[in-house]
């Protein structure tokens, strides 16, 4: 089985879906973390979701997760699990999959936080 990739677990199929169903408050976390230019003033939650979905399949999107998952694969887990506040595990850095182990970080963090 080849090494999983970040861009591998975003399906663009699934992407409109989970945008849709967003909570407000996950909508405007998410449009906070976008450069100002690309959310105009005073548009609608509707207009937000489209601008999150379109960035989420965009290639510049796509090519940072992959970039990202050889990062990860290079040796930088730590450097990036500290910068964006993943719990790490022991044993979690000396996975086989580094990617794997990063998102399980990940969502251990999403389930502490519910």
């Amino acid at each position: 089985m080849p090494p999983i990739s970040l861009h591998d677990l975003l399906d663009p199929r699934e992407i409109a879906g989970v945008v849709q169903n967003m909570s407000s408050e996950a909508v405007e976390n998410m449009i906070s973390n976008l450069p100002p230019a690309l959310v105009p003033s005073g548009v609608s939650e509707a207009h937000k979701k489209n601008i999150i979905a379109k960035v989420l399949r965009s290639p510049q999107f796509a090519q940072g997760a992959i970039s990202l998952s050889a990062a990860l694969r290079e040796g930088a887990l730590r450097g990036v699990a500290d910068s964006l506040k993943v719990p790490l595990l022991p044993g979690d850095e000396a996975a086989a999959d580094q990617v794997e182990a990063f998102v399980r970080g990940v969502k251990r963090e999403i389930e502490r936080e519910q």
